[in-house]
């Protein structure tokens, strides 16, 4: 027989085991409300960063339009140069509000897409930018992309990253020699590596080597700066999965080593799924893909295609596939209008080609019965798959 004593513990264990049991359940509780309440906090704290950097730009844009319709030329000498510490203080101020919106964005890790890049035209991109201190100050900028010409990135981040750091060596220059930038690009692995090497005034590692990339962090003074270029640098450089290495050493030069992962989701990168349909973009092949899976109301299409239309107009996407094959009973015609309002614009994004997927056999009809021919003044290829569409695009 169990003895008494047994019987006790065994009561004691069991009631002290329902006592765990409740506080665990009320400080899953306890949490799950926290979490909600953070989540909350951070979504204010995101729509206020938002709203204060968005509603900020308007204001400084029309007081730089007023001040340029100035004629300074009239002004007494002291007005004109309040003026112009006003002009220069908005700039500066307009400068900051840009800066802080990159990293607001960036932060809050706004879906990217990843494309087929060429280097020369990049860095062509950001000598345009920068002709002014260019020309001014004699750089010269040594490039050699033959080991590595394109990578697969987010346009606007590896422009900003690159030419934040070419600006950085053009204003850091040695005033004892003549400034060169050298700019390479190679495979390491899998790995894609681009070096910015200068031979400007370099940093003391010794004593600034872990604030290097901080926020508001400067190593020279004798120029303008905000001390945010190298901490954007490396926040654009993370949000790319990648890693920024710098080695610098005082009167002799920078270089940093930018190392970027294989990026291997390069034929579906997927920017909205639904259970109307997917829209995905093919990097490999420059081309935009909805694949409708229902036919949906009016309002629901309509959203959808204006997501299409939308990334063709941001990215320049040149091609088009559309699989049709589970909408044929759709009612074209009312879209039709909707479409016709984005002829023009999607032309001057660069659309080439439509490709459009139905059923074998019927494409020549459908496209005819439905206007779908000539809604957006582009030339369309009809496929009776998807395959067949890619394979064509890819020789084309």
């Amino acid at each position: 027989m169990v003895s008494e004593s047994l019987v006790k513990q065994r009561e004691q264990l069991s009631q002290e085991n329902r006592a765990l049991n409740s506080e665990l359940i009320e400080k899953n509780q306890q949490l799950t409300e926290t979490n909600k309440e953070l989540i909350k906090h951070n979504n204010e704290l995101q729509q206020f960063s938002y709203t204060i950097s968005h509603n900020l730009k308007g204001p400084v844009a029309s007081m730089t339009g007023l001040l340029q319709l100035m004629d300074i030329e009239r002004l007494e000498k002291t007005n004109r140069e309040i003026v112009e510490r006003l002009t220069n203080s908005i700039k500066t101020l307009d400068g900051t509000i840009r800066d802080l919106s990159n990293i607001i964005d960036i932060r809050n890790d706004i879906t990217r897409i990843r494309q087929k890049l060429s280097l020369d035209e990049v860095l062509s991109i950001i000598k345009t930018l920068l002709k002014k201190e260019i020309d001014e100050n004699k750089i010269t900028i040594q490039a050699d992309f033959n080991r590595l010409s394109h990578l697969y990135s987010v346009k606007p981040m590896l422009e900003s990253i690159l030419y934040n750091l070419v600006s950085n060596a053009i204003k850091y220059r040695s005033p004892d020699r003549d400034a060169v930038i050298k700019i390479t690009s190679r495979t390491v692995g899998t790995d894609t590596q681009i070096e910015i090497e200068d031979n400007g005034l370099g940093i003391d590692m010794g004593s600034f080597g872990e604030k290097v990339f901080g926020l508001y962090k400067r190593f020279h003074t004798h120029t303008e700066g905000k001390g945010l270029g190298l901490f954007l640098v490396k926040l654009q450089v993370e949000a790319l999965d990648g890693e920024i290495g710098i080695d610098s050493r005082l009167d002799c030069g920078t270089k940093f080593t930018l190392t970027f992962p294989e990026f291997k989701n390069v034929e579906e990168q997927v920017l909205l799924d639904n259970d109307i349909a997917t829209i995905s973009f093919n990097a490999s092949l420059d081309s935009l893909a909805c694949h409708w899976k229902r036919v949906g109301t009016k309002e629901e299409s309509i959203e959808l295609l204006q997501t299409c239309i939308d990334f063709v107009k941001a990215y320049h996407t040149p091609n088009w596939i559309s699989n049709m094959i589970r909408v044929m009973d759709r009612n074209e015609d009312e879209l039709n209008e909707f479409r016709r309002k984005f002829r023009e614009d999607l032309k001057k994004a660069g659309l080439k080609q439509i490709c459009l997927i139905l059923p074998e056999g019927q494409g020549e009809d459908f496209l005819e019965e439905r206007s779908l021919d000539n809604v957006y003044d582009v030339d369309i290829h009809l496929f009776g798959s998807l395959k067949e569409a890619k394979d064509w695009l890819a020789v084309h």
